[in-house]
């Protein structure tokens, strides 16, 4: 928004598909903003570098959000768990700092399919969360799916991420830095 303003991202996002998820396409195009303006979020794009260098063009591949969340323990959580997380210090913590990935997506639409793939996403997520590790404390990178989506743990677990959690019909997975 610093580089386009209001209007032109705006713009830029609403050239946004996902047809096979309409709550991927509707996030971006419909709350990104006004997420990040409040600051409950921070929404990076993914866009292709040669439309952008060449002609100014911005093409939306695929993003991602990052903020900060504390997240309460169930009481399920098994101990082994709680000291990994709390690094053998005060297991009886019942929440947790963490920066979560609150959403993944790549363009799906009629006219094509971005090249990107998640995996590339979540590098690009990854990498910043590496940068934010040295500047802000927190233990671990949580992310959350629905069960019902079909192949996500084996793709996060292939990142080491660990299911934490089942609260509010969502898994949530914890990967510790």
């Amino acid at each position: 928004m610093d580089n386009y303003g209001v209007d032109s991202t705006k713009a830029i996002l609403q050239s946004f598909s996902n047809s096979k998820d309409i709550d991927i396409q509707s996030f971006l195009r419909d709350k990104a903003i006004d997420y990040n303006k409040r600051k409950w979020c921070y929404t990076y794009l993914i866009v292709q570098s040669d439309m952008l260098e060449h002609n100014g063009e911005v093409i939306v591949e695929g993003y991602f959000t990052l903020s900060n969340k504390v997240i309460g323990l169930d009481s399920n959580v098994s101990n082994t768990t709680k000291k990994k997380l709390f690094f053998g210090l005060k297991m009886d913590d019942t929440s947790l700092p963490c920066i979560l990935i609150g959403q993944l997506g790549k363009y799906i639409g009629e006219d094509r399919v971005s090249s990107i793939d998640m995996d590339e996403i979540l590098d690009y997520a990854m990498d910043i969360i590496e940068q934010i590790n040295h500047l802000i404390a927190f233990s671990c990178v949580l992310l959350e799916y629905e069960p019902s989506r079909t192949g996500l743990r084996d793709k996060y677990e292939k990142y080491k991420f660990k299911e934490l959690q089942r609260t509010d019909g969502y898994v949530q997975m914890f990967y510790i830095l």
